[in-house]
């Protein structure tokens, strides 16, 4: 079981809504690729056990009763798909917006700034991820406190924490560690840290830049972001001054995990 994730909407997965129209969502649905060749590769259906349908391309995009047409999957080389019906080869699955319909059509001109709009990815069955930052390449990550075994410290580090996306809204979410059920919030002194309670957990913006990477913040602040200072400390503050070496310390890569 899989989740179908948009690489350019990177918080919009597949999933059929209440009037079975298939759309961009910020939670999705799980999908079961029934593969006919290789897994991974090759044509498969796909099934939706939530609504109990399967999904067709022909006429429309959208949903039936029973198996429905075949899909072909075109690996990319990031590991990505385009994902088309067999029997058109110039169509493809296409998300325009973010909580859109998601639609059958052309591949968008090479070079437009929304290109990959027609790119998806088989991810886990929830959303789940790892924040590389793209200045220096560590992870956050949720670790023991060496001082204090009750306690848990946030901090770049080269094993970054899976965390789980609990979505609030598209593009804004609660994070907590899959491995330590502890959610990221934000201390008085703007200093990124965990807590077990979810009540404290909270609600980050995650703003997408034109490369596919995020400013992360918490929402209702426009002006600090996180970011990752020298001593691998993640702290909520603003950011560094355009021209600045460090200046993509403050833009974050979201990596899902092998599946």
């Amino acid at each position: 079981m899989n989740r179908i994730q948009n690489v350019f909407h990177h918080f919009s997965l597949v999933r059929v809504d209440d009037t079975n129209q298939i759309v961009g969502n910020q939670i999705g649905d799980p999908v079961c690729v029934q593969w006919v060749d290789e897994p991974g590769q090759g044509r498969a259906s796909l099934f939706v056990p939530r609504v109990d349908l399967f999904l067709r391309t022909h006429p429309v995009l959208g949903v039936v009763p029973n198996e429905g047409q075949l899909f072909r999957f075109d690996p990319q080389i990031d590991g990505s798909y385009v994902i088309r019906s067999v029997m058109d080869n110039v169509n493809r699955l296409v998300l325009n917006d973010p909580a859109g319909p998601i639609t059958v059509e052309p591949a968008p001109p090479v070079g437009a700034p929304d290109f990959n709009k027609q790119f998806w990815r088989l991810v886990a069955p929830r959303p789940e991820f790892r924040i590389q930052n793209v200045f220096d390449d560590r992870f956050i990550a949720v670790v023991e406190d060496p001082g204090n075994v009750d306690n848990w410290l946030v901090v770049g580090f080269d094993e970054g924490s899976l965390f789980w996306f609990q979505s609030v809204n598209l593009g804004q979410a609660t994070l907590y560690t899959v491995e330590s059920v502890e959610y990221l919030t934000i201390d008085a002194a703007n200093r990124v840290q965990s807590s077990g309670n979810e009540e404290a957990a909270r609600v980050l913006q995650f703003d997408r830049q034109d490369d596919g990477t995020y400013i992360i913040h918490p929402t209702g602040d426009n002006i600090n972001r996180l970011v990752l200072n020298d001593v691998g400390q993640i702290r909520n503050e603003p950011a560094p001054p355009p021209g600045a070496l460090d200046f993509n310390k403050q833009f974050w890569r979201l990596v899902a995990p092998p599946l």
